[in-house]
């Protein structure tokens, strides 16, 4: 599949950077993380881990991540739908 926004930019640390300071840039590499952390809690809960082994601990830390990251992606997004609210009475008014 053809990248929809052409070609694709370098991975360097100013790209990085640059990504980081967009809020929904943020909240999408969050989202990425998040998923994936929850991809590893699923693939160890398949391998049914004892307290205490390896794995255990591994779905511990996924969970505590994935946990986490919620909640941070969750406050970042506040106000975000601010503006659409401020038109609901424009559109009220039309209906």
């Amino acid at each position: 599949l053809a990248p929809r926004c052409g070609k694709m930019p370098e991975l360097t640390l100013e790209n990085f950077n640059l990504l980081c300071l967009k809020a929904d840039a943020r909240d999408r590499m969050g989202m990425f993380c998040q998923y994936a952390a929850r991809v590893v809690m699923g693939l160890v809960s398949l391998a049914a881990p004892t307290s205490g082994s390896r794995l255990f601990r591994l779905e511990e830390l996924s969970r505590a991540i994935w946990t986490n990251l919620s909640a941070a992606r969750r406050t970042q997004r506040w106000c975000k739908e601010l503006p659409v609210l401020q038109g609901l009475p424009g559109s009220l008014a039309l209906a």
